[in-house]
């Protein structure tokens, strides 16, 4: 597989990592940000793909812990910046929120 540059495509540019286990329980945070932060350490440039909005706020933890703070390009039709959202402060709603407290962006820009 080439692209029209002919730049080979194959197996020595993509790994799938494969599905990371979680169990709904309060490691799955620290799971996930370890993963992303081991993901990106290697040099490599991870895509992480799945999940809702929970693995949000790990995945960038992760990834800021190698790369210091990073920008964001987020597409969604909501910014997610919600302080809480019925008094949980990881809900759905809040993913931005907590990376913005936390330095954890230099930039978030909203698409949608």
């Amino acid at each position: 597989m080439a692209a029209e540059s002919g730049l080979e495509i194959g197996g020595d540019m993509l790994e799938d990592s494969g599905d990371l286990a979680l169990d709904e329980s309060e490691t799955d945070f620290d799971r996930i940000r370890s993963a992303a932060a081991a993901a990106a350490s290697d040099g490599a440039r991870p895509i992480f793909l799945g999940g809702d909005h929970m693995v949000t706020y790990p995945v960038v933890s992760g990834l800021a812990t190698v790369h210091d703070a990073i920008n964001i390009l987020h597409f969604d039709a909501h910014p997610d910046l919600y302080d809480d959202f019925g008094g949980d402060r990881l809900s759905h709603a809040s993913p931005f929120a907590r990376i913005m407290e936390e330095g954890l962006a230099k930039r978030l820009v909203q698409v949608g």
